[in-house]
Formats: C-alpha cells, structure tokens, sequence
C-alpha cells in the first residue's frame, strides 16, 4: 500500500500509488492527520501531498526504526479502516430572495 523512502537527512516520504484518486487522497489525508497526532513533539512536521506525505525530523533526535514502525502501524490502521467512515455528506442549504435577502 504505501512505501517509506529517505528523501534527504532530514525527511522521509511516505508515497502512496502514484495515480489521482480520491480514495488515495482520503488515505493520505487520514494518515497524515494520525502521525500528526501520534508523533507531535517527536517530529518537525508532516507536510500531506496529493499522493505522498513528507515526515520532516531531526536526525540528531529521532530513532528512524521507531520512527518508520509509527508509519507503518498508521499506514496499517487506515488500511483497515472502512473509507466511508470518514467521509460524510454535508448539505448546506442556498437560499435567494423574498425573506432571505436579495440575491446577489
């Protein structure tokens, strides 16, 4: 599903398939937002891309074993994950004119 390659010292890219998809977005969107959480202190950031996601650390601070097992262990869990438990409809109602103001 996903491969974790060093990109510089400093950053690892986590890359999904390279190809437009929403699901591959969705996913990149969840994992990004788990390794946020999970890794907040121990990481400088994790920058999300369409289909990749950029973990930028500290080599001077950071075990990159442990720091690839947490990528792994989330990639893991969002692949288990159902993707319609994450996206929902949200119906925003559009009203024009009479009580509810001129239409612009």
């Amino acid at each position: 599903m996903i491969r974790v390659r060093a990109s510089g010292d400093t950053m690892l890219l986590v890359e999904f398939e390279q190809r437009i998809d929403p699901l591959i977005n969705d996913r990149v969107i969840q994992l990004a937002g788990r390794l946020t959480d999970r890794l907040r202190g121990v990481v400088r950031d994790v920058v999300p891309a369409y289909c990749a996601i950029g973990v930028h650390f500290d080599p001077l601070l950071t075990d990159l074993a442990a720091l690839e097992r947490v990528i792994g262990e989330e990639a893991h869990a969002i692949a288990d994950a159902d993707p319609r438990d994450s996206a929902s409809i949200v119906e925003i109602p559009v009203r024009y004119g009479g009580d509810n103001g001129p239409d612009l």
